[in-house]
């Protein structure tokens, strides 16, 4: 079995080696992704799957590669948050065995795909697990944002930015813009504005079907960002469009109880 290690960070070898040696007697074979990858896009194509070593930053980068390749992925949690991460670093024996036996159940995160449109030009951006952020960039002013869903005007407002977030990126920047949190199994688009300058627009629930267009009004550059990690430019008079994915990301799946994570991440435990 072919584990490709992504890596925070030079910091993280000795964890990884460490994870190597756990291995030991599991006919796993490990190679070690370069970590100044802007996506790890030297992971080898033959990847059986994926191991991410860091917070959940990592995991969002190493996803990436995931996508492109196919296979899946688990995240070994050595940063502060650690919704995506979902593998403690001291459990790495037993994790590792769950993987090599088939015993570690697999499901599929709902991903979204971003396109910028010039006039009749599309061009594909990139994928995103969490979200895709429409934002004004290195401008100062307060843009004028539209945002269209299946060709219908859903609204307009003056805001930093809008979110458009999936059931994944709920507990992310979604959530700190005022976003719902959402189970990850199901399938739906957030679509959530940064700092509206008006006390009327709220974050909205689509269906996943749906095709989101955002446009910025006064005809200034915009910028997008992809879980963080990839950001591109919106050239004036440029439209963003964002939709699901045809294909999800595959993660390794050691939690069944969404809530005991929210409790344990968001401190839900009713004041005791």
């Amino acid at each position: 079995m072919k584990i490709a290690l992504c890596l925070s960070g030079p910091e993280r070898m000795a964890e990884a080696d460490e994870i190597v040696r756990a291995s030991k007697g599991l006919d796993m074979d490990f190679s070690v992704s370069d970590y100044a990858s802007s996506s790890f896009s030297d992971v080898p194509l033959k990847s059986d799957a994926i191991l991410s070593i860091g917070g959940d930053g990592t995991f969002l980068k190493a996803a990436s590669a995931a996508m492109r390749i196919g296979c899946p992925i688990i995240g070994f949690n050595l940063g502060t948050l650690g919704f995506l991460t979902e593998a403690g670093y001291g459990d790495r024996r037993a994790v590792l065995e769950r993987i090599a036996s088939g015993n570690a159940e697999i499901r599929e995160r709902m991903t979204i795909e971003c396109l910028v449109m010039i006039g009749e030009e599309r061009v594909r951006l990139g994928e995103a697990l969490n979200e895709a952020v429409f934002y004004r960039g290195d401008d100062a002013r307060l843009p004028d944002i539209s945002f269209f869903v299946d060709n219908l005007q859903g609204a307009s407002f003056r805001a930093d930015g809008l979110i458009v977030s999936t059931p994944t990126g709920s507990t992310a920047y979604s959530l700190a813009a005022g976003g719902p949190i959402v189970a990850p199994d199901l399938e739906c688009l957030l679509a959530v504005p940064v700092s509206p300058h008006t006390l009327t627009s709220r974050p909205l629930v689509l269906p996943s079907s749906s095709s989101i267009m955002i446009c910025e009004n006064t005809g200034r550059a915009m910028a997008v960002s992809l879980d963080g990690h990839s950001r591109h430019k919106v050239p004036s008079g440029g439209k963003l469009l964002i939709k699901k994915m045809d294909a999800g990301l595959k993660v390794f799946s050691l939690r069944s109880d969404f809530f005991a994570v929210l409790r344990d991440k968001l401190g839900w435990i009713g004041g005791r």
